[in-house]
């Protein structure tokens, strides 16, 4: 058996550690404001009452999401599970996301699980490629401007570690 064979193309992980508080590493990931400071061009989430959540405001489950890239592209969910400084788990597309995070160490480790993920071409490699890839460089380029990176890359065969200096993109 191959080692693509082997790999199973339905799930796929990134775990990201970073320097800072855990309140600061998850509102980046749970706030509307946090999210286009790295990640989007904008982030719109709404309660499941219909309220527009305010820019700061920490997403809650049962609400949904608008969200625009810089390269044109919207979609939209459901956060279906969020615990304060935990977990945050939500559609995306036919797939589901759960990021976690947990002190390691002096730092918080970001664990992001993408399962359902297509298990035939061409939608696998454009899914294990495009969203890996999509999770990771925006991170890398802007999510902590001045602060030591670890990023860690994990399969069920084999693991790639990679370790990122500091660095400072300004704004």
């Amino acid at each position: 058996m191959s080692d693509a064979e082997a790999y199973d193309w339905s799930q796929f992980h990134v775990r990201m550690y970073y320097l800072a508080s855990m309140e600061e590493v998850f509102a980046r990931f749970s706030t509307s404001s946090g999210l286009e400071s790295f990640f989007l061009f904008q982030a719109r989430h709404v309660t499941s009452a219909g309220q527009i959540r305010g820019s700061d405001e920490q997403i809650q489950a049962g609400d949904r999401y608008g969200w625009e890239y810089v390269h044109d592209y919207r979609h939209g969910g459901e956060f279906l599970n969020v615990i304060t400084n935990e977990v945050i788990e939500f559609t995306f597309g036919s797939m589901h996301i759960a990021i976690s995070f947990k002190p390691v160490g002096e730092a918080i480790e970001v664990d992001l699980h993408q399962t359902q993920c297509a298990t035939e071409d061409p939608d696998r490699a454009w899914q294990h490629v495009n969203c890996r890839s999509c999770w990771i460089l925006p991170i890398c380029e802007r999510f902590w401007r001045a602060v030591p990176m670890y990023e860690t890359l994990s399969t069920q065969t084999g693991m790639i570690q990679s370790v990122l200096g500091s660095f400072r993109v300004d704004r």
